[in-house]
């Protein structure tokens, strides 16, 4: 489909995304915006060869109704193609950077129960008179992609080979970062997704794709975000759909993740030793990534046994308890260095960590607001550890660690003697 591009900048569009192929790219990742930027071109430089800083500052125009999402998507194209040109030798012109990171600061929309049951009611009831197929497409992967915490193209692009229907197991390969892992569908989404494939298989026998189009093609991903944003908006009728929160198909993805972390924590279980069993299911690349949704659960973690918040607070922060066990913060106390004494869990040898020097940020509170009222998110909790006057930062147990030292651990702060030097050697390279 990148052969039916027109404009003078064609070639070099094409030439991008030949690369990206490959190197084991979809070529159907880059096919909306290689479009809308080919039929730009044609209208306004149609002979235009080079990227130019006024075909893409004339590009990225906001649309009319374009999400902050779409917009910052639509410049890290335009960064990555001027990258790509620059990088073979032919002058372009490179967004900077700072268009394409709108993403960061979104604040993900955590669905409630009953809204995902109206949600997926209004879902189930949609009809289509050009492909009676569709659906149930839609009901199907919008519940796969939240019942098996996917990625929203995880889902568009699963391949039909990649679903094992007799064992529920899915096989995720169009994935973020390209690192295949498998995830388990319960018995309830194998049974539907079995039902939906069987009426996919009439419809088109040749198609490899699992949700195909009409074409037999994914659908694309902004026709995706738009039916999604309807169901939203038919879910709620009679609110004004520009006052409805900015939901995106992610968002399902972002429920799964904190659904399971409320039922750890809800009945008992240690959060962090379940987080590697999340990151792995969910497919980040950085553990990081996944303890980024504990902040979605400011409420269950401050209820859990298991944080003691007030010791934390008094000892590093500073804050002290008056009568009635009311913590108050002195603005002029400062916060107290501390030592963190830890250790990894799934690490099989067991490894013991200490960070020398540490320090604490006093928190701040996060919220969102609406008419009626503020609704307290959470706080976080910066940590850096700076040099000790010995130039030690950190320390951690090997191979040949004493029994004694590494049983001792965490009684006390472990800190070596600083090694003598040898006045022959000292200055020495």
């Amino acid at each position: 489909m990148s052969r039916c591009l027109k404009s003078g900048l064609a070639p070099a569009i094409r030439s991008m995304i030949d690369y990206k192929v490959s190197l084991g790219y979809e070529e159907s990742t880059y096919l909306p915006r290689s479009h809308s930027l080919d039929r730009y071109c044609m209208e306004h430089f149609p002979d235009e060869t080079s990227l130019t800083r006024e075909v893409v500052t004339g590009w990225l125009e906001r649309h009319p109704g374009e999400s902050i999402e779409y917009f910052h998507s639509r410049a890290g194209y335009a960064r990555g193609l001027g990258k790509y040109l620059a990088s073979m030798g032919i002058p372009a012109f490179i967004l900077p950077e700072k268009f394409t990171s709108g993403r960061s600061c979104f604040l993900p929309y955590i669905f409630t129960d009953s809204e995902l049951k109206e949600l997926f009611h209004v879902i189930d009831a949609q009809g289509s008179r050009e492909n009676s197929l569709q659906p149930f497409l839609l009901s199907t992967v919008f519940r796969l992609i939240y019942t098996c915490g996917l990625r929203p193209n995880e889902g568009r692009m699963l391949k039909r080979e990649s679903v094992n229907l007799k064992t529920g197991e899915i096989l995720i390969t169009e994935t973020k970062g390209h690192k295949e892992r498998i995830v388990v569908m319960s018995d309830d989404m194998t049974g539907l997704a079995a039902s939906y494939a069987r009426l996919r298989d009439a419809a088109y026998p040749d198609s490899p794709y699992f949700f195909p189009d009409r074409n037999g093609n994914p659908y694309s991903s902004p026709w995706m975000q738009n039916k999604f944003k309807a169901f939203f908006a038919a879910a709620n009728p009679g609110v004004d759909p520009d006052m409805l929160p900015p939901v995106r198909i992610y968002d399902l993805r972002h429920r799964f993740a904190s659904a399971a972390l409320s039922r750890w924590l809800d009945s008992g279980e240690n959060l962090f030793n379940r987080l590697p069993y999340l990151r792995a299911y969910m497919g980040h690349k950085e553990l990081s990534a996944t303890v980024y949704y504990i902040h979605l659960l400011p409420e269950n973690l401050v209820k859990s046994a298991g944080i003691e918040w007030d010791s934390l607070r008094r000892m590093i922060l500073k804050e002290e308890a008056y009568n009635n066990e009311v913590l108050v913060e002195n603005a002029h106390s400062e916060t107290a260095a501390f030592a963190l004494l830890f250790e990894f869990d799934g690490d099989i040898r067991k490894i013991r960590h200490v960070l020398y020097n540490c320090s604490a940020s006093r928190p701040k509170i996060e919220g969102k607001t609406n008419e009626e009222s503020r609704e307290v998110q959470t706080e976080t909790l910066t940590i850096k550890a700076r040099p000790l006057a010995s130039g030690y930062v950190k320390a951690k147990t090997g191979n040949k660690t004493s029994a004694e030292t590494y049983a001792n651990w965490y009684k006390s702060v472990y800190l070596p003697e600083p090694k003598a030097v040898d006045a022959d050697t000292e200055g020495q390279g």
